[in-house]
């Protein structure tokens, strides 16, 4: 990866063009290393780490792969990293009200309170959707007598809108199969760029065990 080579301008960055990877790197880095001295666990960005941070990079410039699924084991980073991806969108290239973040249980209550009905059409199209904890809601909820399965839902729509979608999950590829289903995982591995993290957990460093 060369480091003055400029992104083409994709569907996931509309002034990227401008950007270098090597300045988006930089960005992305720092704003990890921050996040994870305020968690008062010590960073060492040994190979696997930097070719995450590669690889993340990467998906950023690859106008092809419109979603990003971080996936792994508890607290190895993967909300880390969709945070600084965050950071970067809402800095960088869209106004705040075009890049939003989700919990899919809070998503679930809401709807269940009835506060969240009309909203989940702005989580298909908004331009960049952020999903932390996906797979802690049951695979299927029952919503005012009608079984749904809406991050499933929102998955698929993202993918037919062709909208940035990141997935932060401590599911693995067959848990994460079927919580979701075929047809969700059939988009996934077309248009999404997956990311495995391994390791130690940060927490487990920050507790010193």
């Amino acid at each position: 990866m060369e480091s003055n080579t400029v992104y083409s301008l994709t569907p996931k960055f509309q002034r990227l063009k401008d950007q270098t990877q090597e300045a988006v790197r930089d960005f992305l880095r720092k704003r990890y290393e921050e996040r994870v001295a305020k968690s008062g666990a010590a960073m060492v960005w040994d190979p696997h780490c930097a070719d995450i941070l590669d690889e993340v990079v990467a998906w950023l410039g690859t106008p092809q792969k419109t979603g990003l699924l971080l996936f792994g084991s508890y607290g190895t980073g993967k909300t880390t990293m969709l945070s600084c991806v965050e950071d970067l969108f809402r800095k960088e290239y869209f106004d705040r009200n075009q890049v939003q973040r989700c919990y899919p249980g809070e998503i679930i209550d809401a709807l269940k309170s009835n506060q969240r009905a009309a909203p989940l059409a702005e989580l298909r199209q908004v331009a960049v959707l952020l999903v932390d904890e996906a797979g802690t809601e049951p695979a299927v909820s029952t919503i005012w007598g009608d079984r749904c399965a809406p991050i499933r839902d929102i998955i698929i729509a993202r993918y037919d809108y062709m909208k940035t979608t990141v997935i932060a999950t401590n599911l693995d590829c067959e848990e994460f199969l079927r919580q979701y289903g075929e047809r969700v995982m059939d988009r996934i591995t077309e248009a999404y760029t997956s990311i495995y993290f391994s390791g130690d957990s940060y927490r487990r460093r920050s507790l010193g065990r």
